[in-house]
């Protein structure tokens, strides 16, 4: 039966589909969370003595018998990674007796200067802070983005740091939270999702989650001695996109959800597969949710089209599976809409730019060459794209082509590691010569040789179907959550298991007659990914075509708006 998560309790466990293993990865999950916590215990004193250390202020922190790390930088209220900063020889792990040095920060009471609310108006005032968005704002105060534009006028011109904004108190208690409390509080995000539910869901929701946890690979000796190497990295994954969308439900919770969960292990093998998809349980299932891969992400697409189940498929890049399959749901953008989204840009911000299409004439980067020429060249205009084909005409034959006078706007899409760094080299030699512009694709984030300070140098742009604005009050509130419940840090997949909890969960509870028309009707902006999904074609699936463009700017990747 799995896992069942009813509103009214978060977790009624009946387990069969997952393994004796999951069972005990549960257990091993509790088991770290209730040592965590009695590690607390007794609570940390913030110690009293201070030194200055090369002209700044530290506290000298004494390690006891029974602390930890997290609970250290909790009680100082700093990160843990800030002590790591400031004490490298913390990564090896820390030790009763050891002296650690922790920023000291003065104490100041004095009244936030970052909003203001006065009685006598129908409006409380925000101010403007770095970083942040008519989105975060309309969020911290739950109100929406037009509510925030109707009361600002000026906002036609832009969001400017410092900038005031009228709130209207309609919409928002007088005893404006303080800085610390928005932070923690969910009430403007349930606000948010409260307005946009058309009836309360008393319909008990059953939702399948497919998640390659590789049970069967779990070292039994390891895990016995509660070691966490027992768990194979490639687990990792599956288990934060499971945390994030728990936390999902927990939130959704306070909305009434109703909700059955039943989670199974979806390896990458089609063999088992096929053995979680004989479970009659999983026939009830509203909504499945997964799995990770391809292969098994076509055979429970194909499972759902047959027995009419919606099917959301969080990682798989082919829109293939979406053909002929209404019941499809595809998370993530395919290469081919990153593509056509680099294109569009380009078309906007560069026509008047010397553009050129820059690859090595292989069969694996004809799609991506093809879908870009076709997308381009109504936006550029006739004979206004260059292309060069890099293993017939070589450095010589491509400088030829370049601009000496204007910008090159230069796209490779090619996820061809060897072949992207040589050319990453080759331009790099000749960015002195010309002004160089580069656009690559989603793989090249994790092309971890390319130089850092080359690539900002050229100035590098590639698509992303995610991006986590960490400085957002909403997504705070959320890592402070995620912090309280696991232990640790969310990673990309925490963050996008909670998106896909919350958006796919409070849309099944407005008990649609089309869920895949509410879902083209509702586009949805969430912490790391954004939601809008097209119909790829006649009776077939959906894609969510949302795509960031990023840079690479002061040694970070940050949208580029």
């Amino acid at each position: 039966m799995g896992i069942i998560i009813t509103s009214g309790h978060i977790f009624t466990l009946k387990f069969s589909p997952l393994k004796k293993y999951f069972l005990l990865l549960l257990i091993i999950t509790v088991s770290f969370i209730a040592r965590a916590q009695n590690n607390i215990a007794p609570e940390i004193k913030i110690s009293s003595k201070i030194e200055k250390i090369e002209g700044v202020k530290y506290y000298i922190h004494t390690v006891e018998a029974g602390q930890t790390l997290y609970s250290i930088a909790k009680a100082y209220a700093v990160n843990s990674k800030d002590l790591i900063f400031e004490n490298p020889e913390l990564a090896d792990g820390i030790n009763p007796g050891q002296l650690i040095k922790i920023l000291y920060k003065e104490t100041k009471k004095q009244a936030s200067p970052k909003s203001e609310v006065s009685s006598a108006s129908p409006f409380i005032y925000h101010t403007v802070e770095k970083q942040q968005t008519l989105y975060a704002i309309s969020k911290l105060y739950g109100i929406t983005v037009d509510e925030l534009n109707k009361a600002n006028p000026e906002l036609s011109e832009g969001l400017k740091i410092g900038q005031q904004l009228k709130i209207p108190q309609s919409n928002t208690k007088v005893d404006l939270p303080s800085e610390s409390k928005a932070v923690e509080s969910d009430k403007p995000f349930i606000a948010e999702i409260k307005k946009a539910i058309i009836q309360p869901q008393s319909k008990v929701l059953c939702i399948s989650l497919l998640v390659p946890f590789n049970t069967d690979e779990i070292d039994s000796v390891k895990f016995a001695k509660n070691t966490r190497t027992a768990i194979p990295s490639k687990s990792y994954a599956a288990i934060e996109f499971y945390e994030g969308i728990l936390l999902a439900i927990d939130s959704l919770k306070q909305l009434g959800l109703n909700l059955k969960l039943q989670v199974f292990d979806a390896p990458n093998d089609s063999a088992k597969i096929a053995e979680v998809l004989k479970h009659n349980s999983i026939k009830n299932s509203d909504l499945i949710i997964g799995p990770f891969h391809n292969v098994p992400a076509a055979m429970v697409a194909a499972y759902c089209k047959k027995n009419q189940i919606l099917n959301c498929i969080p990682y798989a890049q082919q829109n293939k599976l979406l053909l002929g399959n209404s019941y499809a749901i595809k998370v993530s953008a395919s290469s081919g809409t990153q593509v056509e989204t680099i294109a569009d840009f380009i078309g906007k911000h560069y026509k008047k730019e010397n553009i050129v299409l820059l690859h090595n004439g292989l069969l694996k980067e004809k799609s991506s060459v093809e879908v870009f020429k076709e997308k381009a060249k109504p936006l550029l205009g006739k004979d206004s794209l260059v292309e060069v084909i890099f293993k017939t005409s070589g450095a010589k034959g491509l400088q030829a082509k370049l601009s000496t006078t204007g910008n090159n706007i230069i796209f490779i899409p090619s996820n061809d590691q060897a072949f992207v760094t040589s050319l990453v080299n080759s331009l790099r030699i000749i960015k002195k010569d010309y002004q160089i512009t580069l656009f690559g694709m989603e793989s090249w984030i994790s092309f971890d040789n390319l130089d850092i300070n080359t690539i900002q140098d050229l100035q590098l742009h590639i698509p992303s179907s995610g991006y986590v604005n960490f400085s957002a009050a909403t997504c705070l509130s959320m890592m402070k959550k995620y912090r309280s419940k696991f232990k640790t840090d969310p990673s990309k997949y925490a963050f996008q298991g909670y998106d896909c909890g919350l958006y796919f969960l409070q849309e099944l509870m407005k008990a649609p007659k089309s869920f895949s028309d509410q879902l083209i009707a509702h586009p949805y902006n969430g912490l790391q990914n954004n939601f809008k999904f097209v119909e790829t074609a006649v009776e077939s699936g959906l894609e969510n075509r949302s795509v960031f463009i990023l840079q690479y700017k002061d040694f970070t990747l940050s949208p580029v708006k």
